[in-house]
């Protein structure tokens, strides 16, 4: 393999190779080729080989109204004149969610949308209440270890996902990619592998996801009428008789230094988890006139009292 990343952008090339030489130290076999301009614009799209990429990701730039600008870019890549892919694969990051509506329309089926806001803040919220959360996300989606894969198995299909879990030695299956693009992690054990779905594994590499030596004898007792053998894979932990637990909701008092745009998410998020009577206390330096807008953007939480405090720095 060979892969190529271009980067086409309105920065100085200088200054983007520097900032990505300061993240990077080594790229391997990965080349990455620098384009100045404005995504915006057909013509400096067309120093791109669009009809030869495997995705396109679209970042929000710190200006006024980046979602104006994303949903420029996707307009233009997708009536592109010189187009003569069948399909794009987009991802492109959305900062108000008021707007996804008509970003998705001007993506159609070509395009997939991030709220970023929203994740980072749901991430802090559930890190908040999760001691280690972060360490296992951050080794996830890392290119460190283990990575989370996406795979068509053609002998699953038909299966089940119990099937599929107990499948392979060297990966750990988790959920399931159905055709339609439903992301189900964990799903029940009877769920029905189709044509077109994905199983979503946790692996070392994406050729160490191997279906086990045994599965076809294990399929094959089991769908022939016997009694399956027992076998163990021991990158898997299963419970055979999974219970349903609901989490007692207490009383909790919980701190929030500072206030930006992902202050009111990571609240909403928290408030998920919390019984009535809870406490929220805000510390900002915000004045009165801002403090009064947050409260506003707090009505909505039903379970949880505010405080607000003033912080002079």
């Amino acid at each position: 393999r060979n892969p190529s990343i271009v980067i086409l952008t309105s920065k100085d090339n200088s200054e983007v190779k520097y900032m990505i030489k300061d993240k990077i130290n080594n790229s391997r076999n990965t080349r990455i080729i620098y384009r100045n301009g404005d995504p915006m614009s057909i013509n400096d799209l067309n120093k791109l080989s669009l009809n030869q990429a495997r995705s396109i990701i679209i970042l929000a730039p710190k200006l006024n109204n980046p979602d104006v600008r994303i949903i420029k870019t996707i307009l233009a890549i997708r009536n592109n004149p010189r187009r003569n892919k069948i399909n794009f694969h987009i991802i492109a990051e959305i900062k108000e969610r008021i707007n996804l509506e008509a970003a998705i329309i001007a993506g159609g089926d070509e395009a997939l949308f991030v709220y970023a806001n929203e994740i980072i803040a749901r991430i802090i919220a559930q890190s908040c209440r999760q001691r280690g959360l972060s360490v296992i996300l951050s080794s996830l989606l890392s290119f460190q270890g283990d990575e989370i894969y996406f795979k068509h198995e053609s002998a699953l299909v038909g299966r089940t996902f119990y099937d599929a879990v107990f499948s392979y030695d060297k990966c750990s299956v988790i959920g399931l990619m159905l055709s339609d693009g439903t992301v189900k992690i964990f799903p029940r054990l009877n769920t029905i592998i189709n044509i077109g779905d994905q199983i979503i594994v946790i692996a070392e590499d994406d050729h160490k996801i191997i279906l086990s030596s045994d599965y076809l004898s294990r399929i094959n007792y089991e769908y022939s009428g016997s009694k399956s053998p027992l076998l163990f894979n021991h990158n898997t932990v299963l419970l055979s008789n999974p219970v349903t637990r609901r989490a007692t909701k207490i009383i909790e008092r919980n701190l929030l230094l500072g206030w930006n745009k992902k202050a009111p998410l990571i609240a909403r998020e928290l408030d998920t988890y919390v019984a009535r009577g809870s406490e929220l206390h805000i510390l900002t330096n915000s004045n009165i006139i801002n403090k009064l807008n947050i409260q506003h953007q707090l009505l909505q939480l039903n379970f949880v009292v505010h405080f607000l405090h003033s912080l002079i720095i």
